[in-house]
């Protein structure tokens, strides 16, 4: 028979039932802060501090991360990714092949270094070892213009001021048709681009038709399609590692960066940096999350709106006069009502809507 003994230390400040009250805010908030936490804890009456809150998170697996930034993902871009994902799912690795990607890229002279750690004592923070040299503006930046397909890394480009049209389809002209040269890419290769202004501008379309070229159609605010994003990833790291002290540099290690790992790439017997069939994979996961998370979120909006037009209809059944705290004065209780019960429904299940109209007519 097993007997709970007494336990050394304080008891958690925090009961099981507080700790899964502040679980579900966080899930639902993900932005809440802790002092948000205190307070909530403090109304049902127990009181902790910050660091407690920290603690009983930690237990559970969540720690305070930097939020990353997306590119904003409208209803229109969900489907266009998903139909996307799903035109090419079946395309065999032999199609990818002869895939020549494209993009530009932005480096910051002191970019990735300013979100560099280092293991130190306290007393050496200023260590010239321990420190980031910041100036402002980040020190200037250049932007590169880049292709590659599974044969290799074509050429390199500096985009010198700002890009316009004319300027692209010469960057074409002088650099992807080289490349593509260069790579032996024979007939049949594609090339892909975003839908940036520049790349879908009506001269453009004319000189890619004029030059026989097979454009990959492109889902727009899909950068995480494009294999190319982890070349570019690759080569910031390195720019970073050799750590450049102006633009002039900052060129130069980029180029050495391709080089190196063009030479990386046909030492591993022509395989790219990552496979794109498994880039798209990963894509066709995120699209298909997406429209369904999108589809509840219908379903959901369709459901409130639906629960409080039948306690609309009920408040004025049982009082054609208007009640002080119903839903005919009070639409923003009403609403975050069907928020609150929103998100039981997350937790427990379907909401009962007999009890939403009910205390619709006697919340006040």
């Amino acid at each position: 028979m097993t007997v709970n003994h007494p336990r050394s230390g304080a008891p958690c400040k925090i009961s099981p039932r507080g700790a899964s009250m502040i679980m579900r805010k966080v899930r639902d908030q993900p932005r809440t802060t802790r002092q948000d936490l205190v307070n909530d804890l403090k109304r049902a009456g127990t009181t902790v501090s910050k660091k407690t809150i920290s603690n009983t998170l930690c237990r559970h697996g969540i720690k305070s991360c930097s939020a990353r930034k997306v590119p904003l993902i409208k209803p229109a871009h969900v489907q266009a990714r998903l139909k996307f994902a799903n035109d090419h799912l079946d395309d065999p690795e032999e199609e990818w092949e002869k895939v020549m990607w494209s993009d530009e890229t932005k480096i910051e002279l002191f970019g990735l270094n300013s979100t560099r750690c280092v293991w130190r004592k306290k007393k050496d923070e200023y260590n010239p070892k321990n420190t980031i040299p910041t100036v402002k503006n980040g020190g200037g930046n250049i932007i590169l213009w880049g292709c590659f397909s599974a044969r290799g890394t074509g050429r390199l480009r500096r985009i010198e001021g700002r890009m316009d049209g004319a300027m692209y389809r010469e960057i074409l002209a002088n650099n992807l048709l080289p490349s593509v040269k260069a790579l032996k890419m024979g007939r049949g290769w594609v090339f892909q681009h975003d839908n940036d202004p520049k790349h879908t501008a009506r001269a453009t379309k004319e000189w890619l038709r004029k030059k026989h070229l097979n454009v990959l159609e492109w889902s727009s605010q899909s950068p995480d399609l494009n294999p190319i994003e982890n070349l570019w990833r690759e080569l910031k790291v390195r720019i970073a590692q050799r750590q450049p002290r102006n633009l002039k540099d900052l060129e130069k290690e980029g180029r050495k960066g391709v080089d190196e790992i063009l030479l990386r790439h046909r030492q591993s017997d022509g395989m790219a940096s990552e496979d794109p069939q498994d880039q798209l994979d990963e894509a066709i996961k995120k699209a298909e999350r997406l429209a369904e998370e999108l589809n509840q979120e219908k379903d959901q909006q369709a459901q409130l709106e639906v629960a409080i037009n039948d306690a609309k209809r009920l408040a004025e059944e049982l009082n054609p006069e208007p009640l002080q705290g119903t839903v005919h004065q009070e639409p923003d209780q009403c609403k975050l009502l069907g928020q609150s019960l929103r998100r039981k429904n997350q937790r427990q299940g379907p909401v009962d809507w007999n009890r939403l109209q009910f205390l619709a007519l006697m919340k006040k």
